[in-house]
């Protein structure tokens, strides 16, 4: 089956169906278009596993089981929500081709940054020979893009899968999922987080013609290869926030707040290591930017010589998030520093960094 080909704005260069899945808000929030309870954002990405392996030599068992369970659970649940039960009974009857799934699959990958996928072997009929494998080049995270993978096909079926990976070069891999004698369909239990609107007062240039943001035009979009890429050359990829914060929440519940500390600090070493941040940036470009990426509303920016006090509303990979502005502060002021923070059941994140 060919690439589905994306259209871009004529304007801006933008992939159109970015319009048509997203809405950016005045509260510094990214939600799907056709449910607004539903948020989405963009960060880094090539930090992502590094940071899941700095987490297993600490000592936590298990990390790429428990990162593959969540996207697993979340997708799962996700797609019985988005795919009528009625839609997924023609596709199961064969009244409707499963083209139709994975070509919005692999549209949606391209979209997104998850890396170029292809579909080599796909049976969803509802029966014990239901099956389907997945071969992607160059993903962003391999637990999260195959956790997603698995929960896409459970979620579809209704039923919990058994899967094999196997890696066919550093680069490629692929994942079968196929059926089992379970019957659950999720073993991994989370609360539902839906974002609440608060009006806020972020007013974000937009393309006269598609209506995005302007700004978002700084990306390259190597849909050939469903690969993002920022101005300064790091990859980024566009998703659901709440998969990664109920994986650190659930390694801060394991493991105290140490872990915590611990991945604010990798995401500050792999900012100030890529040494392609601009230094001192104004408050408006940093509330512009986190607006942009769907990552909150700043509230509270001070920063000098003798720390940095910040407030985000709506704070959306609140530990990304703190690293990132440790690593400003550094990178701004020289030498180490430390940094406390707290969020609220709000979702509103304070912090200090201090020399």
């Amino acid at each position: 089956m060919s690439k589905p080909k994306s259209v871009l704005c004529p304007e801006c260069g933008i992939p159109l169906g970015l319009a048509e899945e997203c809405l950016w808000l005045n509260s510094g929030v990214i939600v799907l278009a056709h449910d607004r309870l539903r948020r989405q954002c963009f960060i880094e990405s090539e930090n992502l596993d590094p940071t899941f392996q700095l987490v297993s030599k600490m000592g936590v068992p298990d990390i790429e089981d428990l990162v593959l369970e969540a996207a697993r659970t979340r997708r799962a649940s996700r797609t019985r929500e988005r795919i009528p039960p009625e839609v997924r009974a023609m596709i199961r009857n064969m009244l409707l081709n499963p083209d139709v799934l994975v070509e919005a699959m692999v549209s949606d990958t391209q979209l997104r940054g998850f890396g170029d996928c292809e579909v080599l072997d796909l049976l969803l009929q509802g029966g014990e020979k239901d099956h389907a494998t997945i071969r992607v080049n160059h993903t962003y995270s391999k637990p999260l893009f195959f956790g997603a993978f698995a929960g896409l096909i459970e979620g579809f079926l209704d039923r919990r899968l058994a899967f094999t990976l196997r890696d066919i070069s550093p680069e490629t891999c692929e994942m079968s999922v196929f059926v089992t004698g379970l019957a659950d369909t999720c073993s991994m239990s989370f609360e539902e987080k839906e974002y609440c609107h608060r009006d806020g007062d972020i007013e974000l240039e937009r393309c006269g013609s598609c209506g995005l943001p302007s700004a978002l035009s700084r990306l390259q979009w190597q849909l050939d290869r469903s690969i993002i890429k920022d101005s300064f050359g790091l990859r980024m990829v566009l998703f659901d926030p709440q998969v990664l914060d109920l994986i650190f929440k659930e390694l801060e519940r394991r493991s105290g707040k140490t872990i915590s500390r611990a991945i604010i600090e990798a995401q500050c070493r792999f900012l100030l290591n890529s040494s392609k941040r601009e230094l001192g940036p104004s408050r408006r470009e940093i509330s512009d930017e986190l607006a942009l990426r769907g990552l909150g509303n700043l509230r509270e920016f001070e920063m000098d010589r003798q720390g940095l006090r910040v407030s985000v509303e709506n704070a959306a990979c609140h530990l990304n998030t703190a690293g990132a502005f440790k690593a400003l502060f550094e990178g701004l002021h020289g030498g180490d520093s430390r940094i406390e923070w707290d969020i609220s059941e709000n979702g509103d994140l304070e912090l200090d960094v201090r020399p």
